[in-house]
């Protein structure tokens, strides 16, 4: 229920406030592949400055950080779409569903998921590579339209 609540509360800010997507969806890719990189190296650094910290947690923390955090800033200080109707609409729900997917583990270590939530992350995680291929080709469009 956590999750499809996260889910629909950011499809809403998203539709409501109708700002870029592209580049913070280019970022939220970065984060990911930064924190695929690095995140473990990061993660015990921080663990020896600040040893009262679970390592789990630390890494946690930061991933959250890298893929929904600092996206997250970047939507709120990006300006208004130029795009409008439907493709704004789809770029926003695509944006939603990708950090939803990749939080979705970190929400289930600290929440319980029911049956149905279950069934839609294992679904929306099956269209994983689709949702992001989509997402990229709309953040790359977005990105040359605007100015």
């Amino acid at each position: 229920m956590a999750l499809a609540i996260i889910l629909v509360l950011l499809i809403i800010c998203f539709l409501f406030f109708k700002r870029q997507v592209g580049v913070p969806f280019i970022a939220m890719i970065a984060g990911l592949a930064i924190y695929s990189s690095f995140g473990m190296v990061f993660a015990e650094f921080l663990n020896r400055l600040i040893p009262v910290l679970d390592l789990g947690l630390l890494q946690n923390i930061l991933y959250l950080v890298f893929v929904a955090l600092i996206p997250l800033v970047l939507y709120f200080r990006m300006g208004h779409s130029c795009l409008f109707g439907a493709i704004r609409i789809i770029g926003s729900i695509i944006f939603a569903l990708m950090i939803t997917v990749l939080v979705s583990g970190i929400v289930s270590a600290y929440l319980s998921f029911d049956t149905l939530t279950s069934q839609i992350v294992g679904w929306i995680g099956g269209i994983r590579d689709i949702l992001m291929v989509i997402g990229v080709i709309f953040a790359y469009v977005e990105i040359f339209v605007s100015r």
